[in-house]
């Protein structure tokens, strides 16, 4: 399946599946594991299944973001860091964006339909983590809008 570029203006660098990114293989995600490496093998699963050519580039750009997120201050989360706590932030940081007309990160802001589509790939990743039995919470705890 071919991946789409990035929408201009964005950075490659923070692209999860690329020709150049190495396969990440979901044996080897344990606990200690980058949230970015399991992201990857998720993409990675969701491409093996055959996927949308526009599921595909839609949940790993909202994806970036979720890591973008979580990834500030130079900060290198484990599977095992995230928790309830940072689900809740992520929501209210999707809120404030839309609320705050854009101003947030220089975004543009989003409905709540959107919203929820960046929740629905937050949860596939943490069913994701489920299945292969990192401790991560459930999909369950992402509420939508």
């Amino acid at each position: 399946m071919m991946i789409s570029p990035p929408p201009e203006g964005e950075s490659t660098r923070n692209r999860l599946i690329s020709a150049t990114a190495s396969y990440v293989d979901p044996r080897d995600l344990g606990p200690n594991s980058p949230v970015r490496d399991l992201a990857r093998a998720y993409l990675q699963e969701l491409r093996d299944k055959g996927r949308s050519e526009t599921t595909l580039p839609r949940y790993e750009r909202f994806l970036v973001e979720f890591l973008e997120f979580i990834e500030r201050d130079g900060a290198k989360p484990r599977a095992k860091d995230i928790d309830i706590r940072i689900l809740k932030a992520y929501g209210s940081h999707l809120t404030r964006r839309r609320l705050l007309a854009g101003r947030d990160m220089g975004k543009r802001p989003i409905s709540a339909a959107s919203k929820n589509l960046h929740l629905i790939a937050l949860r596939g990743l943490l069913k994701f983590g489920v299945l292969l039995d990192l401790p991560v919470p459930g999909p369950e705890k992402v509420e939508l809008a």
